[in-house]
């Protein structure tokens, strides 16, 4: 059996009612336990089609995606996105694209608490 660190999160192929009281379903809630480093923080909520990105140390635990979508305005042949960290300018074709999800199987993403 492998070890796992305490606050790994993993994709799970299984029912939560399944898991050990070591690991908890990554849907916002907070952790209740005492032997946990993670007592009285909330886990990631990740049960609503978001998926894991690799980002820096200080980064751990931020969301992430939403920094870049907002209110489009166009002008000269740009549309600007507005975004928390500057604007993003694309070229405006004055059109929009609905894009579907690409092939996908659902997992539950699970954290290590203890």
């Amino acid at each position: 059996m492998v070890d796992v660190p305490v606050g790994s999160i993993i994709a799970y192929f299984g029912k939560a009612a399944s898991l050990s009281h070591e690991w908890m379903v990554c849907d916002g809630s907070v952790v209740h336990d005492p032997h946990s480093p993670f007592n009285g923080k909330n886990l990631p909520k990740l049960n609503d089609n978001r998926f894991l990105m690799g980002v820096t140390e200080a980064d751990v635990g931020k969301p992430g995606g939403d920094t870049k979508t907002g209110p489009a305005t166009s002008g000269a042949g740009y549309a600007q996105l507005s975004g928390g960290d500057g604007a993003v300018y694309l070229p405006d074709t004055g059109h929009s694209h609905n894009l579907p999800a690409p092939p996908n199987c659902g997992v539950l993403f699970i954290c290590r608490i203890k």
